[in-house]
């Protein structure tokens, strides 16, 4: 074969490496380039003047070489780097090309070209270097602030002025969201947000190149102005009062600033008992320009005259001082208090019954009446002079109302009341009130005041005192009627329980979960009247339901339950699962169209389906291996399992490789 053949054929293949090596550099340097077309001649041993020219496949640089044309003999041309060879006719000198990368993304090719006849020693030289610079990305960077500060906090009045520079973005776009909104320069700006009201603020601009975006965000703090105390009129004067009479005025509280105002009349303001603050002395939140009315009360002792300061606080940060201001008053005398009315003046009752008392009087102070008691010699004081009172007397008794004010006592008006002492059963009960059967109590009474006793359920023999002996088989409740000439019978129930033998349940609702799981306990007492748990808290309920999340390998649980006398106790036993899956590939990277093998094992699963990249199932079994069908692309293989119902997965992924080729 020729010289000019070979250099043919070989240019062929240079031609397929070359568009290879164009895909691997496209993929493998994806970022804007700038290229150099360097012209190389050189001068052979016999003066002849060699060029010709080839585009490399890196981002399109060109290379011209050398070559000597016109002399007999083929033209080599050697150039060789770790991806392809190009060689000349056989036996011809070598030449190399040599690829090189670095951090600042410079490519270099040195080639040698000899031509003429092998072994004459006419050869032409060229040193050709070209470089490929791959720039950096250079996406937008944001500045952003607000009155120069980030974050910043303002008072309510106050202005907000957002300014942001931005960075490698002459022809980018910006735009605003948050609280501002649009288009903004997309280089530098600043733009007045005006005097926002109190709350949280928080201004975001996002900005976008062709290398990339940036967003950045700038919080603002509005807080509220401050409440103004504001208290009206400037003072009050309740003038003349009746001595022990109350008269109400009030002064008016105003917020006159900003947010809400909050405080109270001050303890240390209003020393004299005869003023007081009566109500809404705490006052707040109150809004601005919003009134709140607190009422002082005058209630003069004696007729001289009074004066006092109330002080009125802020506890909301204010921007005023606490505010005093006067009270005065002058107490006057008035006419002695009657009594008008006092109900009824005669009844009779049954001892032990009540008996409503009702008065009304005239120029009686507030609390100025009282109810003398003949028989305790106790009297009901203070009163108001308008009112009623229960009364339980335990005999005859003559009660006697007065009323009086700061000019003396009223009349005296009475109430007479006669009492019958009724029947009263001071005691019945059984001992024990509670047992298993079968079993018996005693019922055992007493009473006063009673001619006779009559029991349900048992026979008394008509005494007013005494025991019997009863043996029921269910729960019963036993009834005790004594009568007597003072009134109406009295009557007492008592309860015997009795109970049935316990039988204690406890179900685990699972018998087996997987580790992490809960389950719902359920007990029922069977009657008892208190259960404990070992494992759980029934919180003394005697039936009921309670998550718990048992603990690998086993847990027990137990719940005793009793009455007087018996007690009962139920055991369950939950296993717990602890799943694992353990799944390998071989191999995990392979030659297009060869088989793999996958294999998994697992622990405490109740199945297992493997699923190839398209999601269909192809392999079963808790503990097995599966040879895929000849693999052509990358993919990821899923392994599912189940235990008591729940899912866990575990997944491997299977690489092609990809071979590089170099030509020999």
């Amino acid at each position: 074969m020729s010289a000019q053949n070979i250099f043919s054929i070989n240019r062929k293949k240079l031609f397929l490496v070359l568009i290879v090596l164009f895909a691997v550099l496209v993929f493998a340097f994806p970022q804007t380039t700038s290229a150099a077309s360097i012209a190389t001649t050189g001068q052979s041993a016999d003066g002849f003047l060699c060029s010709d020219s080839w585009t490399t496949p890196f981002m399109s640089t060109a290379i011209t070489w050398a070559t000597n044309q016109g002399v007999p003999g083929p033209d080599v041309l050697n150039m060789r780097n770790d991806i392809f060879s190009f060689f000349g006719a056989p036996g011809g000198p070598e030449g190399n090309i040599k690829t090189l990368s670095d951090s600042s993304g410079v490519l270099s090719w040195n080639l040698r070209q000899v031509q003429g006849i092998p072994g004459d020693g006419q050869r032409c030289q060229a040193r050709i270097t070209a470089a490929t610079s791959f720039p950096p990305p250079l996406p937008p960077e944001i500045t952003i602030d607000a009155n120069g500060n980030d974050p910043e906090t303002i008072t309510e009045g106050e202005s907000v002025i957002i300014n942001w520079s931005v960075a490698n973005n002459n022809s980018g776009s910006c735009s605003a969201s948050g609280d501002w909104f649009g288009s903004k320069n997309p280089t530098v700006g600043s733009e007045s947000q005006g005097s926002p009201s109190a709350g949280p603020y928080t201004y975001t601009l996002e900005c976008t190149n062709s290398d990339g975006s940036d967003t950045k965000s700038v919080n603002v703090t509005v807080n509220s102005a401050p409440p103004e105390l504001t208290v009206t009129p400037p003072s009050l004067a309740f003038g003349d009062v009746t001595v022990l009479s109350p008269s109400l005025l009030d002064f008016t509280v105003t917020n006159t600033g900003g947010g809400t105002l909050s405080g109270d009349v001050l303890s240390a303001g209003l020393t004299t008992p005869e003023f007081e603050c009566l109500s809404n002395c705490f006052y707040g939140p109150i809004s601005v320009g919003a009134p709140w009315d607190v009422t002082i009360r005058f209630i003069p002792t004696d007729t001289i005259s009074y004066s006092d300061t109330a002080i009125f606080s802020c506890t909301s940060g204010c921007s005023n001082a606490d505010q005093s201001r006067d009270v005065t008053g002058n107490g006057v005398a008035g006419p002695p208090p009657t009594a008008d009315s006092f109900d009824p003046p005669t009844a009779t009752i049954a001892q032990g019954s009540t008996v409503t008392l009702t008065w009304t009087s005239t120029g009686a102070d507030p609390d100025g009446c009282t109810i003398d008691d003949s028989t305790t010699g106790i009297p009901y004081t203070p009163l108001a002079e308008d009112g009623t009172l229960d009364v339980q007397p335990d005999s005859d008794t003559t009660y006697t109302l007065t009323c009086s004010n700061a000019s003396g006592a009223s009349n005296a008006l009475t109430s007479v009341i006669t009492v019958n002492p009724p029947p009263q059963i001071t005691d019945f009960r059984a001992t024990p009130d509670t047992f298993t059967a079968p079993g018996s109590s005693i019922l055992d009474w007493d009473s006063t005041g009673a001619t006779s006793c009559l029991g349900s359920g048992f026979n008394t023999g008509g005494a007013t005192n005494g025991f019997v002996t009863v043996s029921p088989s269910v729960t019963t409740t036993y009834m005790l009627t004594c009568s007597g000439p003072g009134g109406p019978d009295h009557v007492l129930t008592v309860d015997v329980t009795v109970n049935e033998p316990l039988n204690v349940t406890l179900d685990p609702g699972d018998s087996s979960v997987v580790e992490g799981q809960s389950t719902i306990l359920s007990w029922d007492g069977g009657g008892a009247t208190s259960c404990t748990g070992f494992g759980f808290n029934t919180g003394g309920a005697t039936s009921g339901n309670v998550q718990v999340t048992p603990v690998a390998p086993a847990s027990t649980y137990r719940v005793t339950c009793t009455v007087p006398g018996d007690s009962d106790t139920a055991e369950v036993i939950i296993t717990v699962k602890s799943p694992a899956i353990s799944i390998s590939v071989n191999p995990r990277i392979v030659i297009p169209d060869r088989t793999i093998v996958i294999s998994w094992t697992t622990v405490d699963m109740d199945s297992c389906e493997l699923l190839d990249p398209g999601g269909i199932g192809v392999a079963s079994g808790i503990n097995s291996s599966y040879t895929t069908p000849a693999i052509t692309a990358d993919g990821t293989y899923t392994l599912n399992c189940t235990a008591l119902g729940e899912l866990f997965s575990a997944t491997v992924m299977v690489k092609i490789f990809s071979p590089r080729f170099e030509e020999i």
